[in-house]
């Protein structure tokens, strides 16, 4: 399930990877219970992890807005493509027609039958 994911974003995967192997370590250390041990984990932890962190926190959301962006410029180049609907004016008949006989019911159709 995360194949494309991972072949789609070879250098986040790097990255994750990185964070996962930092944190293997950390538990690995933390299991032998040495006071350096904790210390190399906490700084580990707080510095490396946070920054990978923030990092790939950063990297996602600059993705959905320029995804974002990408999708308002094709909507845009959409609108502005939209040719205006053919008129009247160009047959040369200028002349309003009576719609007076809009409002009569006896011509409107209806999915209610007596």
């Amino acid at each position: 399930m995360l194949l494309p994911v991972m072949m789609a974003y070879p250098q986040r995967t790097q990255q994750f990877l990185q964070a996962l192997s930092l944190i293997v370590f950390g538990a690995w250390l933390l299991g032998k219970n040495q006071w350096w041990g904790r210390m190399v984990v906490t700084y580990l932890g707080l510095i490396g992890g946070l920054w990978l962190e923030a990092a790939a926190s950063f990297w996602f959301v600059s993705e959905i807005q320029r995804r974002q962006e990408l999708a308002m410029a094709a909507l845009t180049e959409m609108v502005e493509n939209i040719e205006p609907a053919p008129t009247d004016e160009a047959d040369g008949d200028d002349e309003v027609e009576d719609r007076d006989d809009w409002d009569d019911d006896s011509n409107r159709k209806t999915r209610w039958t007596r």
